[in-house]
């Protein structure tokens, strides 16, 4: 269904600080109907970052009140600028203590993690980082519990098992970011191959 008369309401019916507004959208011809539109940031898409260093991939563990658990996911956060290049560094640097000029990030396109309720936009990017600048601690440690490096095999088995093991992680930006990097040539194929036995 396609309702292109949908108003877009300018006004939030709730905020919380600049990291979340809702919103309540009205269809003129069903007065009774809305729809729920959550934003996050103001609309500021935030920015995601997979670091990859040949076969392994960058992740860091913590907690994720939401879901009530500490999770594995490639480093992301919230834009303040804009500027999203720049923001996806700082990230990174704060996260795992991995520096890298902005101008060296792969741009790997942008994800709607769910377009039916959410108006947030993520942008990806990947860092290629030379093996002898692996060993790095994350500048805010108070944000997540542990940065390390895992086999880029090991993580695509945790995804085919997913939705069959409970204690499996499910971050789907993580997920969306191993496969782009890999169709990017940022990442060899062979570390993929048995996978699937």
């Amino acid at each position: 269904m396609t309702n292109r008369n949908l108003r877009k309401s300018p006004v939030p019916e709730w905020v919380h600080g600049k990291w979340v507004q809702v919103y309540l959208d009205r269809d003129p011809l069903d007065r009774d109907h809305g729809y729920a539109r959550v934003a996050e940031n103001n609309g500021i898409p935030g920015v995601a970052v997979i670091p990859v260093s040949g076969d392994l991939v960058g992740m860091v563990r913590l907690y994720r009140p939401p879901i009530s658990r500490v999770i594995q996911e490639i480093p992301r956060g919230m834009s303040d600028s804009g500027d999203l290049r720049t923001e996806a560094a700082r990230e990174l640097r704060e996260e795992t203590g991995l520096v890298v000029p902005p101008s060296s990030l792969v741009d790997l396109g942008s994800v709607f993690p769910n377009g039916g309720l959410l108006a947030t936009e993520l942008r990806l990017f990947a860092a290629v980082i030379d093996p002898v600048d692996q060993h790095s601690a994350p500048e805010d440690e108070d944000e997540i519990d542990q940065f390390l490096w895992v086999p880029a095999g090991e993580l695509m088995s945790v995804i085919k098992d997913s939705g069959l093991v409970e204690e499996c992680e499910r971050d789907a930006f993580t997920e969306v970011a191993l496969l782009r990097a890999l169709l990017h040539g940022l990442l060899p194929l062979a570390s993929f191959t048995s996978v699937g036995r």
